[in-house]
């Protein structure tokens, strides 16, 4: 089996040099692999102890990084060595300043494995939730390295626990100690004899309830949504936007609503403030009104980029093109989990049930919105029910600002994270492609969280929320709750690694 494993992993790579020049991510994923260790040849931490951190991409990261901020706790002095798989990732958090070294991960091929191992010279491994890289996780197995899986999640449909995944289920017992988020994984794998397995959670709680501690202001979500009841629509894909823009044409209640869509497009956005009846004013003409009223003379666009200042270095590998060298996973792709801080594409139209749904506005409606527009978007912003985010690195801080969350996705392949809302305080709606994802479940069956399939349970379930004030408390209690009762998996993962024994 390893030897298919081997040629699976040299077919993959070929497949992405062919695909590079035509393909973005393909690209990015190839030249930032192409001369990884010609780069990285000089290699050195000046004596100090590396920790290496592997994620396959921003959702892992963001499960991660918890565990990084509290090994830098406990020893600042260590050496973080963080790698990604996906361009996706790596371009994101490049600069992640508690990272030493930020770069791509060859691709899994014995020699690669060895070489790697040999260059950085890590103390122990870290990789988070469904990273089962044979050749690196074996080296590092034959070199008596600790390695560690944290925040894994199992089912009983993964090929480990199928009659023909024995191979696979072997990459298990290499682990030094398994952290799995649930009681029931923690079972599964007993029941294939690996018993260094221990229950400590989810580590994207840490993270999400850190988050809200440290809430950034955003002056244009904050005079919008003044005295108003405001929905925050977050990671919102067009399957989304057919509800939100027939609930808001359509609603008896006083409302507004900031939305930030997934991707952001001048085209799509262009697209969908056509279709609200009512004002609508963007998050980044706001924000250059607001930034010059405070700075006459010195406006300036806003950050368009996440939170993270960029202005740290994360080792030689950020001074050149990216590269890149790996597969998704080293399972099929029929029986690779999904993440549950997925990333979704974007959804299939006719998956969406509306209702025979009309969600353009009448043009009457529609001419009067524009004829209302001032010319100062400061003083549209008031006059508006609806702000659309243009700008990335906002969602986390602006759910804050809201009395309902909906969260997009679940007309596609699976909803986007829906702690970050929950842990505000407020209850979440999203729609009917949630079941992968544990905490969804959760809070959909004990009332802090609500899926609908169509238009109509939308309408219905937001009604609701807004009109019966103490089932809302009960709802956004309910979610909030729920991430702080799930906190703590990331201070038993360092306890545990750093443990004098180990």
């Amino acid at each position: 089996m390893t030897v298919f494993y081997n040629i699976a992993i040299y077919l993959y790579r070929l497949a992405v040099i062919i695909l590079s020049p035509f393909n973005k991510k393909a690209g990015l994923w190839y030249r930032g692999r192409k001369g990884f260790f010609r780069r990285w040849k000089d290699f050195n931490p000046g004596g100090r102890r590396v920790i290496w951190m592997h994620c396959a991409s921003l959702g892992e990261f963001e499960q991660g990084r918890p565990v990084i901020e509290k090994l830098k706790e406990r020893e600042a002095d260590v050496f973080i060595l963080l790698t990604f798989f996906s361009p996706s990732g790596y371009e994101i958090r490049k600069d992640y300043p508690l990272a030493d070294a930020v770069c791509y991960l060859p691709a899994d091929t014995p020699a690669n494995a060895a070489k790697f191992v040999k260059t950085f010279g890590p103390d122990m491994a870290v990789f988070v939730k469904y990273e089962f890289w044979y050749n690196y996780i074996s080296r590092l197995n034959t070199n008596n390295i600790p390695l560690y899986l944290i925040s894994a999640n199992f089912r009983k449909d993964q090929i480990f626990f199928r009659w023909y995944g024995k191979w696979f289920a072997g990459i298990l017992h290499m682990f030094s100690h398994i952290f799995v988020q649930s009681d029931d994984s923690r079972k599964l794998l007993n029941s294939l004899g690996a018993e260094q397995v221990s229950v400590a959670g989810d580590t994207r709680f840490d993270r999400v309830y850190d988050l809200q501690r440290q809430i950034r202001e955003i002056p244009a979500a904050d005079a919008f949504s003044a005295g108003n009841f405001t929905v925050v629509a977050g990671s919102t894909w067009p399957a989304d936007h057919d509800l939100l823009v027939k609930f808001m044409n359509e609603t008896r209640h006083k409302i507004k609503l900031i939305i930030a869509p997934h991707e952001i497009n001048e085209d799509q956005i262009v697209k969908l403030e056509s279709r609200f009846n009512d004002l609508t004013v963007r998050y980044s003409d706001v924000a250059k009104a607001l930034q010059a009223d405070n700075s006459p003379g010195e406006a300036s666009p806003p950050e368009a980029a996440p939170p993270e200042a960029s202005t740290y270095t994360s080792g030689p590998a950020n001074d050149k093109a990216p590269e890149t060298d790996k597969p998704e996973s080293d399972i099929p792709e029929t029986d690779k989990p999904e993440s549950d801080t997925l990333e979704t594409d974007k959804p299939e139209s006719d998956t969406l049930e509306t209702d025979t749904l009309e969600t353009g506005p009448s043009k009457t409606r529609s001419s009067e919105a524009a004829d209302n527009k001032t010319g100062s978007p400061d003083a549209d912003l008031v006059m508006s029910s609806v702000l659309i985010i243009d700008n990335i690195g906002l969602l986390s801080s602006l759910y804050a600002y809201g009395k309902i969350a909906y969260v997009g996705g679940g007309f596609g392949k699976g909803i986007h994270n829906i702690l970050e809302a929950c842990t505000h305080g407020i209850p979440v709606i999203f729609g009917p492609n949630y079941r992968k994802f544990r905490e969804a479940r959760v809070l959909a069956e004990t009332g802090g969280a609500f899926p609908v399939r169509n238009y109509r349970e939308l309408a219905g379930r937001a009604d609701q929320l807004i009109s019966d004030k103490e089932k809302l408390h009960i709802a956004g209690s309910t979610a909030e709750n729920y991430v702080k009762n799930n906190t703590g998996a990331s201070r038993i993962i360092v306890d545990k690694i750093l443990s004098p024994r180990n």
